[in-house]
């Protein structure tokens, strides 16, 4: 029985100026919705989350998208935030930092790579 995931994005809803500021999203626009841009950044995700799923990389399927909405498998998993002490934690700082060189190989850069994105 598998599981799924719907993640809504809202982005502007409690600081539009932040994303202004932060995001590509807006280019040369001078004003928008939120919903417009939590529809641009929906299609962002599923589209980088369907491309590194293409070529082997750890991320939740990206089945769906539609307007702000995303629908993606369930990663089971634990919350590295949550983790108090690892058997082995040289073998999984080099997992985390062998997937960054994999990306960067790519020409990508993980812009939120921290314990809760994990």
């Amino acid at each position: 029985d598998k599981q799924y995931v719907m993640k809504l994005h809202r982005l502007g809803r409690t600081s539009f100026r932040t994303i202004k500021n932060n995001r590509d999203y807006l280019k040369h626009r001078r004003n928008a919705s939120w919903l417009y841009l939590s529809r641009l950044a929906a299609a962002k995700e599923f589209a980088f989350m369907k491309a590194l799923g293409d070529n082997g990389f750890p991320v939740p399927e990206a089945i769906d998208w539609n307007r702000h909405v995303i629908i993606m498998s369930f990663a089971q998993g634990h919350n590295m935030f949550q983790i108090r002490g690892l058997t082995n934690p040289a073998t999984v700082y080099n997992r985390l930092m062998g997937l960054i060189v994999r990306l960067a190989e790519y020409g990508l850069i993980h812009c939120d790579f921290n314990e809760y994105n994990l």
